[in-house]
């Protein structure tokens, strides 16, 4: 083992914790996946009554925008350009990118606007979502 090695890991441990896919917790900017694209960069902002997620998406119409949730998992994906060959070129690209929303999140009441190519999310904390004392017997 090098020095390098010693110096590398542990700050390879902080990089992956600071961009890990939980909004739970503070705010956050997600560094896109370059195994998914290198275009659409995520920023997530924890808030009193709920958390905000943006995102740059340039190029990409409304239509060729795709937001799912299921069960604790949020799922943005889309893509831009055109497959089609222009000029022996094909410019297109597409992205996903997976949240875990947890379990103090109301997925029912998720806002999403998409305007001039920027999306914002708005998903509101669950009202009754409280912790809860156990009582031990």
């Amino acid at each position: 083992m090098t020095r390098y090695d010693l110096v590398r890991t542990p700050f390879g441990n902080l990089l992956d914790t600071f961009f890990s896919d939980s909004l739970n917790g503070a705010a956050h900017h997600y560094a896109p996946n370059p195994a998914h694209s290198d275009w659409a960069g995520f920023r997530v902002k924890a808030k009193e009554n709920g958390y905000s997620l943006e995102a740059d998406l340039a190029g990409v119409k409304k239509e060729d925008l795709k937001i799912e949730v299921l069960g604790d998992t949020l799922k943005v994906s889309g893509f831009r350009g055109s497959k089609e060959e222009k000029d022996g070129f094909c410019e297109y690209s597409e992205f996903t990118k997976t949240f875990s929303v947890g379990s103090d999140v109301d997925t029912d009441n998720i806002e999403a606007r998409f305007e001039n190519g920027y999306l914002n999310l708005f998903i509101p904390k669950a009202a009754n979502k409280k912790a809860k004392l156990i009582d031990l017997k």
